[in-house]
């Protein structure tokens, strides 16, 4: 088990990297979306 411990923490955080790689380019396009809205005049 000790061995594998390694292997199994850099697969946790490739994991964790992508998806919080991911989410923040969402939170990234969310906002510009909202900006462009509130930014436009009506």
């Amino acid at each position: 088990m000790k061995a594998n411990v390694p292997y199994l923490v850099a697969a946790y955080l490739g994991t964790a990297a992508l998806y919080g790689g991911y989410l923040l380019r969402l939170l990234r396009q969310e906002r510009r979306l909202r900006g462009r809205d509130r930014g436009s005049p009506r």
